[in-house]
């Protein structure tokens, strides 16, 4: 019995597009440089802080926002009241800021990922601060798209099992 293999979505298309759009309509941001990465990445380089969040049901993956502080600081900036910075240390405001991009970002990736059937879960995001890297486990497939603003950079990293992505991380569903 032979296996016929559809692609049914764009992890990495579907996340860079969300991701410009929140940008561009929520914070005025225009993204000036996009690179992508997929193939023979062994290793991902995690900026200073960074927000993952895990995406569930047919797509089962990963996606870690990694940013650098002086992108972050700017969006935390844009997205707290001056009135309300005094009530919190940066650092929380922050945090919260990269928490609630990656939620945002998934959130809206999952009516790009869902099929009539499927419901798409997301687990709640994390943010770990200081980590310089992921090595790949060896069942697993890494993706980078690292994006460049006029207030600095930041990563979308994707992790998933192999088995079930092609190079580009897009989910390959397996029919008999």
């Amino acid at each position: 019995m032979s296996r016929a293999i559809r692609l049914v979505s764009g992890s990495m298309d579907a996340t860079l597009k969300r991701t410009r759009d929140l940008l561009s309509d929520e914070f005025g941001m225009d993204v000036m440089r996009v690179v992508r990465t997929s193939k023979h990445v062994d290793l991902l380089v995690l900026r200073d802080v960074t927000a993952i969040v895990g995406v569930g049901g047919a797509i089962n993956l990963l996606m870690a926002f990694s940013f650098e502080y002086s992108m972050l600081d700017e969006l935390t900036r844009r997205m707290v009241p001056d009135e309300a910075r005094a009530r919190l240390k940066w650092d929380t405001y922050r945090r919260e800021a990269a928490l609630e991009i990656v939620n945002i970002v998934a959130g809206h990736c999952t009516e790009d990922w869902q099929s009539d059937a499927d419901i798409i879960p997301l687990s709640p995001p994390v943010v770990i601060e200081q980590a310089r890297s992921i090595h790949r486990p060896h069942a697993a497939r890494f993706a980078c798209i690292a994006l460049e603003t006029a207030h600095g950079h930041f990563d979308i990293n994707f992790i998933g099992p192999a088995d079930l992505f092609d190079d580009d991380l897009n989910y390959i569903e397996q029919t008999d």
